[in-house]
């Protein structure tokens, strides 16, 4: 008779402890090369090519500084959970965007 709480308590501790390690699961976060066609797409021209200067690794997002020679050069910086973009500088060039 006792043991029936005791599997209940034990079944209810291993789905709690899975759970929690997929919601921080490194499958989800997204990559250097994902935030840098997230870039590419973003700032791509029609009368350039955008090159990338450098990409920056913090904890929680990526640094990625980018230039459109010689129109235009700036900083992007991507969250790696989200996904979330944000422009943190940029000198604007003449031509259209795609």
């Amino acid at each position: 008779m006792k043991k029936i709480p005791l599997i209940l308590f034990l079944l209810f501790f291993i789905i709690i402890i899975t759970g929690c390690n997929s919601i921080h699961s490194s499958d989800q976060e997204i990559t250097e090369e994902k935030a840098k066609q997230m870039v590419l797409d973003k700032h791509s021209r029609e009368c350039a090519e955008l090159e990338f200067i450098s990409v920056i690794s913090k904890s929680n997002k990526y640094i990625i500084q980018w230039e459109i020679d010689p129109l235009e050069e700036g900083k992007d910086s991507i969250n790696k959970e989200t996904g979330k973009m944000k422009m943190i500088e940029s000198s604007r060039g003449s031509c259209r965007w795609k």
